[in-house]
């Protein structure tokens, strides 16, 4: 049955690449391991496809880097049931098109046991239909609800699901006496899912969404969604943007003359906070986690080692948060496939069903909570003050709060 499936949906696939090989490029093949990449008895094969090209290659490139570190200490250790792990990846270029490929090649060619999917949500979105037929376990580490909801029994998630985090900001708009909020959105589908969570959010809650602009990944000038945005005078502004965009975005908004809170739907990574300067000041986010610029400013015991033991294989910090989605999304997988005691799909999807208390960098992690694949459920609440990421309940009330909050008019 199972031989069934895998030709049905490749079947399926090819046909879909026919009509798209006139836009798709060359995906580029690395290996953690040396070899054929063929599968064999003596070896499993981990696929993962990132984006290791493009605007978002510094995040891609940080979600393999983990992957390939937590392999290169699996197989140290013996690997799993003796057998050692091969890591074959792709890049897929942040596009749905080179995902579908990527995908094909893992399962035809390559005859992966298990997979880590892209940060890119849209990416999983088109690839996961092939993964979940072939019945390949699969962690995904893009954050938009949507290629959750397409109810693939494979697919499961140990990082933030935005539609999670969002309501969450909503009370901290009434902490803070907001009632209207504009929003700014990609084009994507991380974007579009984002923004949609938030003006249902505002809806339920009675606020106001005074507009909604987008532009498109690759755009650097956004001043005339910007000064459509503030012309509409809202309380706050709420952007649902990559991070290879953030960055850029937020430092306009201050150019601008907007000086209010800004919320947004990820983690202000190091490189974010480099690129946006002074400006990142006062950007509140719900997240799990948060980068560093030198590990000894971490107090978490269980990050700091990560970040230690990350720094002393690549010699820099991690510069995204999806790095730390690489590692736990391993993490995860681990805990699965040695409770199931095979790398069988069946075993290690009903394994990862019944995973709870498993400790990651982003918390604790249960799976039997909502039994729907979504591993986390809680996240702390942050805010940027002098260019470093806090604890918002240690904000409020501080010196930097109450001078903002005269300088606002609260």
């Amino acid at each position: 049955m199972k031989k069934m499936k895998r030709f049905a949906s490749l079947l399926l696939t090819a046909m879909m690449l026919l009509t798209l090989v006139a836009c798709g490029g060359e995906n580029t093949t690395t290996e953690s391991s040396d070899g054929d990449t063929e599968n064999s008895d003596d070896v499993i094969v981990l696929g993962c496809y990132q984006p290791l090209t493009g605007n978002n290659a510094i995040q891609g490139e940080g979600a393999k880097n983990s992957v390939d570190l937590y392999v290169k200490e699996l197989n140290a250790k013996g690997g799993w049931f003796g057998k050692q792990i091969k890591v074959v990846h792709y890049d897929d270029g942040a596009d749905p098109e080179e995902a579908v490929k990527c995908v094909t090649k893992l399962i035809e060619s390559d005859k992966i046991d298990l997979c880590v999917g892209s940060i890119i949500s849209s990416c999983l979105l088109a690839s996961g239909a092939a993964l979940n037929e072939n019945e390949i376990p699969t962690m995904g580490t893009g954050l938009s609800p949507t290629w959750m909801a397409e109810g693939w029994d494979y697919f499961f998630r140990a990082c933030l699901n935005t539609a999670y985090s969002i309501p969450s900001l909503i009370e901290t708009m009434d902490q803070l006496g907001f009632e209207s909020v504009a929003i700014f959105e990609g084009q994507d589908d991380y974007g579009v899912s984002a923004g949609k969570s938030m003006r249902e959010a505002c809806e339920a809650a009675g606020k106001t969404v005074t507009t909604t602009e987008n532009y498109v990944t690759g755009d650097t000038d956004f001043s005339g969604q910007i000064a459509k945005i503030i012309n509409t005078d809202p309380d706050c502004v709420f952007l649902g943007v990559l991070s290879g965009d953030a960055g850029n975005i937020i430092k306009q908004f201050r150019q601008f003359g907007y000086n209010g809170i800004i919320f947004y739907s990820e983690t202000l990574t190091q490189d974010v906070i480099n690129v946006a300067g002074d400006a990142v000041n006062h950007v509140i986010f719900k997240y799990p986690y948060i980068t560093y610029q030198d590990a000894e400013d971490c107090t978490d015991p269980f990050m700091k080692e990560f970040l230690e033991k990350y720094e002393a294989e690549y010699g820099f910090l991690p510069k995204g948060d999806a790095t730390y989605r690489g590692w736990d999304a391993m993490i995860v997988l681990d805990a699965a496939v040695q409770a199931a005691g095979s790398t069988d799909g069946a075993a290690v999807r009903e394994a990862l069903l019944n995973l709870s208390d498993v400790q990651g960098l982003a918390g604790t992690f249960d799976f039997t909570v909502t039994g729907d694949g979504e591993g986390l459920h809680d996240f702390a609440s942050w805010v940027v003050v002098d260019g470093d990421s806090i604890k918002l309940d240690d904000w409020f009330g501080s010196d930097d709060y109450n001078a903002y909050a005269a300088e606002q008019g609260w």
